[in-house]
Order: structure tokens, then sequence, then C-alpha cells
């Protein structure tokens, strides 16, 4: 997951969708093992992700585009 710090210095975790509900259930009383075990799930879905930098949001702008790699020469 190295890749992601470059995104955000507090390394993003992307939990795989069978999480979601659970991270996000307010009755789920979270502790270190429950925050360990989410890490360990989602290193799977990091080593999968496809990093490329894109052109940035424009003042007035929205779509497809915004999505597609920066070409450098």
């Amino acid at each position: 997951m190295d890749e992601l710090l470059r995104i955000h210095d507090r390394n993003p975790v992307p939990l795989p969708r069978q999480w979601w509900d659970d991270w996000l259930d307010p009755t789920i009383e979270g502790d270190q093992h429950f925050v360990d075990a989410a890490v360990q799930a989602a290193l799977p879905v990091a080593s999968g992700l496809e990093v490329y930098e894109v052109a940035p949001l424009p003042a007035h702008g929205d779509g497809p585009e915004l999505i597609e790699p920066v070409e450098r020469d």
C-alpha cells in the first residue's frame, strides 16, 4: 500500500466491498484487532490498484475525461 502514501500521508485503506457494512456500522465497537483485520483485508485490493496521474479538476467541469491518465512527454 506504499503507492497510496503519495495520495495521502495517512495511508488510505481501500476496504473490500464485503467490509463496507461492518466498517460503517455505528453499533460495532472497533478495536485494534478490527482495524488490523481491515488493513489485512485491504492488501489484495491495494496490490491490484493502477495508480496514474490525472488532470486537475477544472473550476466548472465534470465528466469521464477527468479520470483519463495525463500523458507526459
